[in-house]
């Protein structure tokens, strides 16, 4: 029988226990501010510490009460933070990400050495590691100076402390959406941005522009280990486009996955047709060289690609949302049909030539999101997001306490569902992150305004979104 462990991190952990379910922690902490908290990603570290990421208003404070009692303070509208939690979930260290503007940490990734890469987005100038010997002030590249984001990617030491931060930008508004690293401690970034140009390295003998071909480009970037730029391919579309996510494969070689509309051009890489929302696949060398894409759906009303993974040498598992009819693969098709509005999908895709191996759909009456994607160490698959109304999992249904509920789902690696939890209360409530734990759990992050009940467990909220994690024990 499955159990669910389930703590409250609104920065400082609430112990929860009834309805026969497993109590993590004995003690209740509370939260210092009636403000927003948002976590965004989060990974787990070779010796079972995680890490999460995310953004927040005025101040935070994690482990309140506590010997490491620990605040974060914005010098604007709002920060980002990095934090970083023990094996046992106390609190090991967080630092601030801040800027004249706002900022917000979006995405992280980890390395075998247990320090940690982070990128996100900044509006004005950012200060990162402010009073360490690394100290680095990221200035603003857009031509508004404080009206639109310029993107940022940092390395953090074990200890917490910063050990490089380095930015990029152009004219108008730049945003990232995933990083993953490589086994040399070097990284790989994605996102997009708007008007001409994105200036990467400013300032450097490296200093690179990467232009835009069409209204709107992604980029794919590749970093050193030391932070220093190495290149920056783009995906540009006349139409709507969004890169959604990208991963290093055991060969080295980069998978990035996102939308598209009528056309995709990769630089000099030749380019895709489509119809009004479709997904791709674009397949790079370590050097950035393209090696291949591909139009990987067709069909679809609209489409949202939120998580990419790989499950064995060359194959991608790929989630995300869809709606209308889609049809998945380019080769050995599958056509999925939502609901009514947006559903959730989850497919296995063969990079080489972006045929299909199986997809699998969930959905209800309404919206329905997926938000990320985990491969666990047995192979198989975790997804999480959001449900408004009922989600049908297999046979399993979920049923929204009030507006938007987190959902959490796992599936065998060849797409069987296998099991489905929610938790919400009547606000807005999501999950943002997923990963595993050394012991096989599986940890879930995400947000919920006001009272809510997450794995059965009632929690008390504050003003505003509050943060949660919660391990589940399959």
């Amino acid at each position: 029988m499955n159990q669910i462990a389930c703590f409250l991190l609104v920065l400082g952990a609430v112990g929860c226990s009834g309805n026969g379910k497993e109590l993590l922690f004995e003690e209740s902490r509370a939260i210092a501010g009636d403000f927003d908290y948002r976590p965004a990603d989060m990974k787990v570290a070779p010796d079972g510490s995680y890490v999460v990421v995310g953004e927040f208003e005025n101040e935070i404070t994690f482990e309140v009460g506590q010997i490491t009692e620990t605040t974060l303070t914005a010098q604007s509208q709002g920060a980002g933070f990095v934090a970083c939690f023990t094996a046992g979930h106390a609190l090991r260290w967080a630092a601030l990400v801040d800027a004249d503007v706002d900022a917000e940490v979006c995405t992280v990734d980890l390395l075998p050495d247990n320090t940690c890469v982070v990128s996100g987005r900044y509006r004005g100038t950012a200060v990162l590691g402010r009073g360490e010997a690394n100290e680095t002030t990221l200035p603003s590249g857009t031509l508004a100076g404080l009206a639109d984001s310029d993107v940022f990617v940092a390395r953090y030491n074990s200890n917490g402390t910063l050990a490089w931060a380095a930015s990029a930008g152009g004219p108008q508004n730049d945003t990232v959406r995933s990083i993953a690293t490589f086994p040399d401690g070097s990284c790989v970034i994605g996102g997009e941005f708007i008007d001409t140009t994105m200036t990467f390295a400013r300032g450097e003998a490296n200093e690179t522009t990467i232009t835009n071909a069409a209204t709107r480009s992604m980029f794919v970037a590749r970093f050193d280990a030391a932070g220093a730029f190495s290149w920056a391919r783009t995906v540009s579309s006349d139409f709507v486009s969004r890169l959604g996510a990208l991963t290093v494969m055991s060969d080295g070689t980069v998978v990035a996955v996102g939308e598209f509309s009528l056309e995709a051009f990769f630089g000099t890489g030749g380019g895709l047709t489509g119809d009004e929302d479709d997904m791709f696949l674009a397949w790079y060398e370590g050097n950035g060289e393209l090696k291949a894409a591909f139009a990987t759906s067709e069909n679809a009303d609209a489409i949202d690609v939120r998580g990419v993974a790989e499950t064995a040498p060359g194959i991608i598992a790929v989630a995300g949302s869809f709606q209308g009819e889609i049809t998945l693969g380019t080769t050995n098709q599958s056509i999925l049909q939502s609901a009514d509005r947006f559903d959730v999908f989850l497919c296995s895709i063969n990079v080489a030539d972006g045929s299909l191996r199986w997809a699998a759909r969930a959905g209800g009456d309404d919206d329905d999101e997926a938000r990320d994607l985990h491969v666990g160490s047995n192979g198989d698959l975790y997804i999480v997001g959001e449900f408004r109304g009922t989600l049908t999992v297999n046979g399993t249904v979920l049923t929204s306490a009030g507006s938007d509920d987190a959902f959490a789902a796992g599936y065998s690696p060849n797409g069987t569902p296998l099991w489905a939890f929610s938790g919400g209360g009547a606000g807005n409530d999501q999950a943002d992150g997923v990963a595993e734990l050394g012991d096989g759990s599986i940890i879930v992050t995400g947000h919920f305004v006001g009272p809510a009940t997450i794995a059965g467990m009632p929690f008390p909220g504050q003003a505003g979104d509050d943060m949660f994690i919660a391990v589940y024990r399959p």
